[in-house]
């Protein structure tokens, strides 16, 4: 925890398409890590948070391994989790209407304004707290011996034109969005730390067809990014993208490396 945040980092992997297609698992990851990089009171909140509900959901089991039930007891676990709940899930509203115009305009620039994306934060905590929200659920809870409520389950709705982008998106619109998130995770980390992220772009034109590879580089070529680093399986197609913008970068093949490293 001591070393999250020292350097600001984004990555651009083939694998983001999982913050559309999986579950919101991925999703609340990808919050949890951008915030935890800008805000040491969060990750804390969420150390605890996640710390003290495996002690409820742990409690939650034994009463059902024994057939019995303390109400003094749980209420106790909920009383110690509850402020981390809290401050975790208003942190995260904060984030979530900071963020968004940063991924509506990155979107935009990459799709042309071909359509209109959206993002919708989905909490539990949106209509109730989360103490109100362990009692009103405690039957169920004692039945699935596991806490079914709470923000441990956020996650976020992506849309375009109010269409679910995991059904109705086609592979290109996917690519975009995600690519946009990504943009948009490192203007927010660069604005909130006041120090330029490092860029990765891990193996992204294997999947990536050569327009929207081209939008990608032209973007990131700009003054407002700094150092990035691509990785490529081959040299020739990077070339070729960097090549009509003037543009010479660095080339290290791995096979260099390895003979330098082994030399030292």
């Amino acid at each position: 925890a001591q070393h999250i945040g020292l350097i600001p980092l984004v990555i651009i992997t083939p694998f983001d398409i999982q913050l559309v297609y999986e579950n919101g698992e991925e999703r609340r990851r990808f919050m949890d890590t951008l915030l935890s990089q800008t805000d040491r009171e969060y990750l804390e909140s969420l150390q605890q948070y996640n710390r003290l509900l495996d002690h409820r959901n742990k409690q939650l089991k034994q009463f059902a391994e024994r057939n019995s039930f303390n109400q003094t007891l749980l209420d106790t676990h909920n009383e110690r989790i509850a402020p981390f709940a809290q401050t975790v899930y208003n942190k995260r509203k904060q984030f979530f209407e900071d963020f968004l115009p940063l991924f509506n305009t990155k979107y935009q620039l990459i799709s042309g304004e071909a359509e209109n994306a959206g993002i919708s934060y989905e909490s539990h905590l949106h209509t109730n707290d989360f103490l109100s929200l362990l009692k009103e659920n405690q039957q169920k809870d004692r039945v699935m011996e596991r806490t079914t409520k709470g923000i441990h389950k956020d996650d976020w709705k992506f849309t375009l034109d109010d269409f679910a982008v995991k059904k109705y998106a086609s592979q290109g619109q996917t690519k975009s969005f995600v690519i946009a998130l990504k943009l948009a995770q490192y203007d927010y980390l660069k604005h909130i730390t006041q120090k330029t992220p490092i860029l990765l772009l891990d193996d992204i034109f294997e999947k990536l067809d050569e327009h929207r590879a081209k939008q990608l580089i032209e973007l990131v070529a700009t003054d407002s990014f700094g150092q990035i680093f691509i990785t490529d399986t081959h040299k020739e197609r990077v070339e070729n993208i960097f090549t009509p913008m003037s543009i010479t970068p660095n080339y290290f093949s791995l096979s260099n490396l390895q003979t330098a490293t082994a030399n030292e």
